[in-house]
């Protein structure tokens, strides 16, 4: 897991690197940008089609699981990277929502203290995991809260795209894990991917629900049997409590609600 995060994660800075260099036009207005964008996209799911080729045919499993992180992680940062290339922001730039969310990231980029994005001497309103975490990276890298939200957001994404990945090859064949990765992400970055700290508790949702009717539904099954699958989902939703409150209420729901189902299942 820690090498597919390092993966992901080079694949995203050399991608967005590579996007930088480059004086691309408006996404909305060039056609071009859209069209780079699109090949690209459609080159990404074929390296991660070839991944799902290799598995199933038992052929370099290692230099697939490669493939599938990259493929995946790429399709990630070309999506969101390229449209975004012609800007320093984020999207939805620093209206709205991002405002606060800029604002935050700023507020731990200068501080490692847990402090309100606002007031100085006020406790943090919402969970501050996924924006401590940047604005401890940004601190490091020498850049300014805002600066890092782009690249921050994309690549935190990317890297717990396939995190997800790799959790998804422990419940299933891992050709059929590469696809449901694929169309999770996908679904995600459609629909979430301007609030970049929730996505990447909704891209993990899927397989850790899974993962939890796995270790609650054990018929004949000694008392310790999945253990395993029990501490994952409690470290899954002790790392949601610390990045969005919201998402953690439905998924500690989904997961009673399992358990409930479980018990009757084997009453």
């Amino acid at each position: 897991m820690a090498l597919g995060a390092l993966v992901a994660a080079v694949v995203a800075a050399v991608g967005l690197f590579a996007f930088g260099r480059v004086q691309w036009p408006a996404f909305t207005s060039s056609n071009v940008t859209q069209a780079v964008t699109t090949v690209l996209q459609v080159l990404c799911i074929a390296v991660a089609g070839v991944a799902v080729l290799m598995f199933r045919a038992r052929k370099a499993e290692r230099v697939a699981k490669l493939l599938s992180w990259a493929g995946l992680s790429g399709f990630v940062t070309t999506t969101l990277g390229l449209p975004l290339a012609a800007t320093s922001l984020y999207l939805h730039g620093v209206s709205v929502d991002q405002q606060f969310r800029t604002e935050y990231l700023t507020r731990l980029t200068d501080s490692a203290a847990l402090q309100d994005m606002t007031y100085v001497d006020l406790p943090p309103f919402y969970p501050a995991g996924w924006f401590w975490i940047g604005g401890r990276v940004a601190n490091l890298l020498g850049m300014d809260g805002w600066e890092a939200f782009k690249p921050y957001a994309i690549g935190s994404l990317a890297v717990v795209a396939v995190v997800a990945l790799v959790l998804w090859t422990k419940l299933i064949r891992r050709d059929w894990a590469v696809v449901a990765a694929l169309a999770v992400t996908a679904v995600v970055l459609a629909y979430n991917s301007p609030e970049a700290y929730g996505a990447v508790i909704n891209l993990l949702i899927p397989p850790v629900l899974i993962l939890a009717w796995g270790a609650l539904d054990r018929p004949g099954a000694s008392r310790f049997a999945g253990a395993g699958a029990i501490l994952g989902t409690g470290l899954f939703l002790g790392f949601a409590a610390t990045v969005y409150t919201l998402y953690l209420g439905f998924a500690a729901f989904a997961v009673t609600l399992m358990a409930v189902v479980a018990a009757v299942l084997a009453a």
